[in-house]
């Protein structure tokens, strides 16, 4: 075995340098925790594995540092794959209990094992006894799903952890705003209730007290008087039932607002008109409503009576708190910008509301000001700064994104301010000479038809004949077996790499590479997602000729998807549809005729794809299909009760949800959770099936016995006869005990299966594998691991890295 993923060095890069991010800070009321997520595990202990085979490269970890010893772990949770183990906490949005103890959270996997198949929703989590439930249920104990839309806009959690508050759009209603319904979870009486319709909010923190009877939330037209179709805080009092409008000029549009856990305390961003010393029209005024004098002050203004501009740029769906207040409304932290005018900089403010004294607590060389990180549209990056307050005022977390020591490198720092002693401290501290590192995943491996040439994407900075790069963008490489070199292909002709280093990624712009390579390695085809435009991601495919070394633009919005043996056809999506492109004639074929990440034979004839069609049940799911080009037809192979997909909810851009198609295009592979494709299926977990593409016959790929583990992505040699797959399984083969998913190869013409994910002297691998792929003659395999034993230099656990083995299968000559 070779590990692929080395620097000029011949070492493994585990971390590399890049944009290290924290988003989401959040203290706890006691003062003794503070949760976060981040993009890197640097700061953890080297343990794990954390997460399955599959896992997105820019994947966000949820931690929490206990703020007395400053130790650091990851949340984790168990999911209900099989067999069962545990995983990181990646949420979208959280909210936590008083002391740390419950976390509410989005994340998109099922976690609960009464609901295996369900894919998203809300969670609660003891971290004490590590139980989990999903709470975004009906009251008859359903999941909302299919036209029920959960969302994590303002999640929140009182302090004892016993009410959980979430919003859940129907879909069938429309997509307007406030076409959604407010629910509380109270586990003491484990029911959810139906609370009334409106909105949390975006950019809210709390928005439920303590006691569960206070709750705020935004609509419109709810009470006589109020302003037509204006966006509208109200508070609600559970007890006797009753609503109030707190914005006083009836015009505030508020956006965004925290709730004090007893219930008293109001803050909110008012967008129009105006109150306090300045009455103005603003931009956006920081208002304080106090329910027990029933009063509201504007608070953004200085000692000298001079408005603070607040930070203007709202993060729809991060959750991301932009102030917050004690309980006893004396401390006001807020983001606002680095002078009292908003041209200049942003920073963090505490106020005291008693006295009105004003301080600002990020010091200056904190604050970026002269070349502030922006995204593609020239806005400042909005993902920092993100303050919260211990309940009695004394501690604030809040974070900060700055320049750091080395050139042009940035990263988020978080900070701890002492409001009793007056004094700060970084929490996250790494050595000025190292700087912040990411984690350097390395996978996706494509291989030519004689496994000589690899193609994979890697974070790290793998070629140091280009200047290392500080954003987290994926690169796309080239790896030649024969010399041992390795070529960045994501270089255009300028030297400058194709996913222009001068952008930085917003909320809603992620750079990610992938590359296909042809098998007659003439070509590696590579695709980036640049930036949105509209709403729709900016596909450009580029083109790296092996002969003359050198990378040229071939597409724009297009995604190159699969190419054939010798290079000649290329499967790429494009404004229109998915096509198959001759590239010899420049002609395209089939176009719209399939979707779902389409695989291609050698000849371009026939291309197997995944396709939304009613089942046998009549329900919506992911059939697989084949399109024969000679004949202009499609043909279903699948009518299963479930997704031919990797799971239920197929997602055509994972790439665990890969299905194959041979090269000489007689047989088809795929993964299923189906358990009525053939008889005598019951294991209930994701199955590996061959088709024969002539006469449309189904065969399960398995042992003596059921596989007791899902199976997924299979890579199959141009005739068939060897398929690579991941698994779980602990069955197909004898003394599989390690735990984790394992990349297996079968001979199918004698039935029997191979690990081939194994560390040094056949030594089971300490960390996930997966994302085989097999060359076509069959004699090579790639694959990515987590493992940290494959290899006598070894790697850090948990890092993925990109390898390539011989297939035991095959005899050399």
């Amino acid at each position: 075995m070779a590990q692929i993923s080395l620097d000029p060095n011949g070492l493994p890069q585990p971390f590399g340098k890049g944009t290290y991010t924290i988003l989401n800070a959040k203290i706890t009321k006691d003062g003794s925790r503070v949760f976060y997520t981040t993009n890197s595990r640097d700061e953890l202990p080297e343990t794990g594995p954390y997460a399955p085979s599959g896992y997105p490269y820019d994947s966000y970890y949820l931690l929490t540092r206990d703020l007395k010893t400053n130790s650091v772990e990851m949340v984790t949770t168990m999911s209900t794959h099989s067999p069962p183990r545990r995983v990181p906490v990646q949420p979208s949005g959280f909210a936590v209990s008083s002391d740390g103890r419950f976390l509410a959270f989005e994340q998109f996997e099922g976690l609960d094992p009464r609901f295996p198949d369900v894919y998203s929703g809300i969670y609660k989590l003891d971290r004490l006894t590590g139980s989990i439930k999903m709470v975004s249920v009906d009251s008859s104990g359903v999941p909302f799903d299919g036209l029920g839309t959960v969302l994590s806009d303002a999640l929140s959690i009182t302090p004892d952890g016993r009410f959980i508050v979430f919003n859940v759009i129907d879909a069938s209603t429309g997509s307007a705003f406030y076409d959604a319904d407010i629910y509380i979870y109270d586990s003491l009486q484990d029911t959810v209730e139906l609370v009334t319709r409106g909105r949390l909010g975006t950019d809210s923190n709390r928005v439920i007290s303590a006691d569960g009877n206070v709750l705020i939330f935004e609509n419109e037209n709810l009470l006589p008087g109020d302003p037509v179709n204006q966006s509208q805080l109200y508070r609600l009092d559970r007890r006797t039932n009753t609503i109030i409008n707190i914005n006083k000029s009836g015009n505030d549009n508020p956006i965004g607002h925290t709730l004090t856990d007893n219930g008293r305390f109001i803050v909110y961003r008012a967008s129009v008109g105006g109150l306090g010393v300045n009455t103005a029209p603003q931009a956006h005024r920081l208002m304080v409503y106090d329910a027990q004098q029933n009063r509201t002050v504007q608070a953004n203004f200085s000692e000298s009576g001079n408005r603070i501009d607040l930070f203007r740029q709202l993060v729809f769906g991060l959750q991301e708190p932009f102030y917050d207040i004690s309980e006893d409304g004396q401390w006001l932290v807020f983001v606002g910008h680095a002078s009292e005018r908003y041209s200049e900089g942003r920073t963090v403010y505490l106020k005291n509301l008693f006295t009105g004294e004003l301080k600002r607590i990020a010091s200056p060389d904190q604050v970026n000001v002269s070349n502030p990180p922006r995204n593609s549209q020239g806005n400042t990056l909005f993902r920092a700064l993100s303050p919260t307050i211990s309940g009695d005022g004394s501690k604030i977390i809040y974070t900060n994104f700055i320049a750091n020591p080395a050139p042009d490198e940035r990263s988020y720092f978080l900070y701890l301010y002492d409001n009793l002693a007056k004094s700060q401290a970084i929490l996250n501290f790494v050595a000025p000479e190292e700087g912040p590192r990411i984690e350097a995943h390395s996978g996706q491996p494509t291989l030519t038809s004689d496994g000589e040439l690899i193609a994979f994407r890697s974070l790290s900075n793998l070629d140091d004949s280009l200047p290392p790069i500080f954003t987290s963008f994926m690169r796309t490489f080239l790896f030649k077996v024969t010399d041992g070199s390795l070529i960045e292909t994501s270089v255009g002709k300028d030297g400058e790499r194709i996913e222009s280093p001068n952008r930085f990624p917003s909320a809603f712009e992620f750079f990610s590479s992938e590359s296909v390579i042809a098998g007659d390695g003439g070509a590696v085809y590579i695709t980036t997602d640049l930036a949105l435009h509209g709403g729709d991601l900016d596909y450009r495919n580029f083109v790296y000729d092996l002969v003359s070394g050198v990378t040229s633009f071939l597409y724009e919005f297009g995604a190159a998807i699969d190419v054939s043996e010798d290079g000649r056809f290329l499967v790429f999506r494009q404004l229109g549809g998915y096509r198959i492109r001759d590239l010899q004639s420049q002609t395209d074929l089939a176009v719209g005729k399939f979707e779902g990440r389409p695989r291609v034979s050698k000849d371009g004839n026939r291309v197997l794809f995944s396709k939304t069609v009613p089942n046998a049940k009549g329900e919506n799911w992911h059939q697989l299909h084949l399109y024969e080009v000679s004949t202009d037809s499609t043909f279903q192979l699948t009518n299963g009760a479930t997704s031919s997909g990797f799971t239920s909810t197929y997602d055509e851009s994972a790439d665990t949800n890969r299905f194959e198609i041979s090269s000489d295009g007689r047989w088809g592979a795929f993964s299923s959770s189906a358990s009525d494709l053939l008889p005598f299926d019951t294991n209930s977990l994701d199955d590996l099936f061959v088709v024969d593409l002539n006469t449309f016959q189904l065969t399960r790929i398995q042992g003596s016995e059921q596989p007791n583990g899902a199976s997924y992505e299979p890579s199959m040699s141009s005739t068939g006869r060897y398929i690579a797959f991941t698994s779980y399984a602990t069955n197909l083969v004898a003394n599989d005990t390690n735990g984790v998913s394992d990349v297996f190869v079968l001979d199918r013409s004698t039935g029997e299966f191979r690990i081939v994910s194994s560390g040094v002297d056949g030594a089971q691998a300490d960390g996930n594998s997966g994302e085989p792929f097999i060359s076509d003659d069959g004699r090579y395999i790639a694959f990515s691991s987590e493992a940290s034993n494959l290899t006598v230099e070894g790697s850090r656990r948990g890092i993925r890295q990109v390898y390539r083995v011989a297939n035991p299968f095959v005899v050399e000559p």
